[in-house]
């Protein structure tokens, strides 16, 4: 069985590879679909605490659970009407955000972008996001497609907003856009209308802030022991963020983009595992940039074509997803 699996997974990877640069949809979608077949939920990382620690037992009883990642405690709840099984909902959310994933793996194989671009982020995290990150897989990767309308097209809200309601980290990207690229007579309507909600929330003693403050705290209060790994981590983000400058100036010294970084240094600062959690988002508004530097465009194509070697990363962290 664990050489059919290797199999699948070198022509999974082969055919996004095919994808990215102009392949068919349909031999992506079906390995892909008899991959995930093979593999049971069960032997996913953190699936017991998925599953066995009740993560998914919420209901709405309280203003934290409505404006705390409401989407999937939402998709829950009515998946369990229909299913009134707890193992059967669980694994239907797997499969959901599994499936969501693979669409958006694809949507993204057709954006302009360099493909051994692609090919990061697929080899990063596709396992990542589509098998283990139920809560902010789905966000991450709209995060991503933001990004790239960004710098390349026409930016449109409404994937941060579906983003949001996914993972709160999502939340600080819509903030710093709405901050910084709002025309202010909307930005003023927009603060007005929040405040106005919050006030009416505090009148009837529901306070929204205390729900993230307290968050806040519990981050901040635990003992900041870095690791190497954090470290190194944290010197691949710098790393990323001033190789951004050279790939592209003009993207790269936005104010957004620069804001990020700065609130991403503050957090990792006060606790890495949050400076973690939002680091993410940088590398990935990198890998959106288009190069327009002439001096490192002329090799993007050699580049693409060693990114086939990334099939040894991509199988590492197929090991990595799965007890």
């Amino acid at each position: 069985m664990s050489l059919i699996i290797f199999i699948l997974i070198f022509c999974f990877f082969i055919s996004y590879y095919k994808l990215s640069s102009g392949g068919h949809w349909i031999y992506f979608a079906l390995i892909g679909l008899a991959l995930r077949l093979l593999i049971p939920i069960p032997s996913v990382l953190d699936y017991a605490a998925y599953y066995t620690n009740n993560i998914y037992d919420y209901n709405f009883y309280g203003i934290a659970d409505i404006i705390s990642e409401p989407a999937i405690k939402l998709i829950y709840n009515i998946a369990f009407v229909f299913f009134n099984d707890k193992k059967q909902t669980v694994h239907f959310i797997y499969w959901l955000n599994f499936s969501t994933c693979m669409y958006l793996f694809y949507r993204i194989s057709q954006y302009r972008i360099p493909y051994f671009k692609k090919m990061i982020l697929f080899s990063f995290y596709f396992f990542l996001f589509s098998y283990i990150l139920l809560r902010n897989g789905i966000p991450y990767l709209l995060v991503f497609m933001f990004f790239y309308e960004l710098n390349n097209t026409e930016s449109k809200l409404r994937k941060l907003i579906v983003a949001s309601f996914f993972h709160a980290t999502a939340a600080i990207v819509l903030f710093v856009q709405l901050l910084f690229e709002i025309k202010i007579e909307r930005l003023i309507v927009y603060g007005i209308s929040i405040l106005a909600i919050l006030a009416l929330l505090a009148i009837n003693n529901i306070f929204v802030f205390d729900y993230f403050i307290d968050k806040f705290v519990v981050y901040a209060e635990v003992e900041r022991e870095r690791s190497n790994s954090h470290i190194i981590w944290m010197l691949f983000i710098f790393s990323v963020f001033f190789w951004s400058f050279i790939e592209n100036r003009v993207k790269s010294s936005t104010v957004f983009f620069i804001t990020f970084m700065t609130i991403y240094i503050i957090l990792n600062y006060i606790n890495p595992v949050m400076g973690f959690r939002l680091s993410l988002y940088i590398f990935l508004f990198y890998l959106t940039l288009p190069i327009t530097n002439p001096k490192i465009a002329k090799y993007v194509p050699d580049v693409n074509l060693l990114s086939f070697g990334l099939f040894f990363l991509f199988y590492l962290n197929y090991s990595n997803a799965h007890y």
